[in-house]
């Protein structure tokens, strides 16, 4: 099975709708095998190594959003196969991917903190939503540029 991992699904909210390639359509390196709408943008995914779909989760299309709020169970996107062309990466364990994880976040952090200190978003003088503090970017940095952040991060 494949999906999305936590820090994916910390910046791929909310989701409005998924789309998978179809069972079986086959796939090369670097191909989008799945594309997120956003409602402002959307973010396609892409295998590194060629491959199939076999299933698509069939319940990502009444409820999207499944793919955020449970990304290691009932959230996947798909099932296949792959055809390495190059030495799978080393396995890491769980808390090896949890620090990782931790550290994409701030990445993304920064970056979107640079997009505001740039002076490239509207927030005005206090907080974007008069008074109300925004927990997360996208209101803040505008559709568009998050989308195009999330996209060098995650697509």
């Amino acid at each position: 099975r494949f999906g999305i991992d936590a820090f994916a699904a910390a910046l791929l909210n909310p989701v409005q709708a998924v789309r998978v390639l179809d069972p079986g359509k086959s796939f090369g390196p670097g191909e989008v095998v799945a594309e997120i709408d956003l409602g402002f943008g959307a973010i396609a995914l892409r295998l590194h190594q060629p491959g199939g779909v076999n299933a698509i989760n069939p319940g990502l299309r009444a409820t999207p959003g499944v793919l955020v709020s449970d990304p290691y169970e009932s959230g996947w996107l798909l099932e296949g196969w792959l055809r390495p062309t190059r030495p799978a990466p080393r396995t890491i364990a769980a808390h090896q991917a949890r620090r990782r994880a931790e550290l994409d976040m701030r990445c993304f952090r920064r970056r979107a903190a640079m997009h505001l200190l740039a002076g490239t978003a509207d927030v005005g003088a206090t907080l974007p939503a008069g008074g109300e503090a925004q927990l997360d970017f996208w209101p803040v940095l505008g559709g568009g540029r998050y989308v195009e952040l999330v996209r060098d991060l995650v697509g």
